[in-house]
């Protein structure tokens, strides 16, 4: 999974998968960005260029949003 090199590079994630997944809940749960769901593929390009856009506008809350990535990284993935 690519999920936990973006975990433990500090970065935001943008999960683009079905609502109720568990990467989806992983993301909510642990506060480390934000969820597009696949079902709706109409609005996915819109959605996943909003995101950027925002995170773009506001580098203090992407910088939090990948703060909360590496700690859980760190905390639930880390293998050493």
């Amino acid at each position: 999974s690519k999920l936990y090199g973006i975990l433990a590079s500090s970065t935001a994630v943008i999960a683009l998968a079905q609502a109720d997944s568990e990467l989806c809940r992983l993301v909510r749960e642990h506060n480390v960005g934000f969820v597009c769901d696949l079902l709706d593929a109409a609005t996915v390009a819109e959605r996943v260029a909003f995101i950027v856009n925002f995170l773009a506008d506001r580098p203090d809350q992407a910088r939090q949003l990948g703060d909360n990535a590496r700690r859980l990284a760190v905390t639930e993935f880390d293998r050493s």
